[in-house]
């Protein structure tokens, strides 16, 4: 098995569509989370935000280079990864918030409004209504995130505006 194929199911495998659901199932029932879960949470999110950063970075930056018989993954399956991954960034940043940086927002922060700091912070539109406190860890963290978005939207659209020439 080619080593391109065995990261696609080790990367959107099973595990993975577990780990969606366990995202999921944390964010919707963060009411009633201890210690233990807070602190599971956050070293998933933290885990996940690295794998998919890794992983972006071993597809458009490291394969090309070191593969000599370099042919890309087709557009729509490049582009269905994105956008998940995307997706999936939204919520791991929304749990970093909610339970590591929750102090660093100015009277806290709920799920809601942690997925919505998240979504603002991550196309980098900045209502300006949730904001981190200048020099804070959660204020790093989502300048990170803006970054990552920023770098994630070209892909989108790069991978988009390709799939539609060819």
């Amino acid at each position: 098995m080619e080593i391109s194929s065995l990261s696609w199911v080790c990367f959107w495998g099973k595990g993975h569509i577990i780990s969606c659901l366990t995202l999921t199932a944390l964010m919707f029932i963060g009411a009633f989370f201890t210690l233990l879960n807070a602190m599971l949470a956050i070293a998933w999110a933290s885990i996940t935000i690295l794998d998919i950063i890794q992983y972006q970075l071993r597809l458009v930056l490291l394969r090309p280079v070191y593969h000599e018989n370099y042919s890309p993954y087709s557009a729509e399956r490049t582009l269905i990864i994105l956008i998940l991954q995307y997706l999936q960034l939204i919520g791991c940043f929304s749990l970093l918030y909610f339970f590591a940086f929750n102090s660093d927002f100015c009277g806290g922060l709920n799920v809601c409004q942690s997925i919505e700091f998240s979504i603002v912070t991550i196309t980098t539109l900045g209502y300006g209504n949730i904001v981190a406190q200048p020099g804070s860890l959660g204020a790093l963290v989502a300048s990170l995130q803006a970054l990552i978005g920023v770098f994630f939207l070209g892909l989108i659209i790069s991978t988009a505006i390709g799939r539609a020439k060819s």
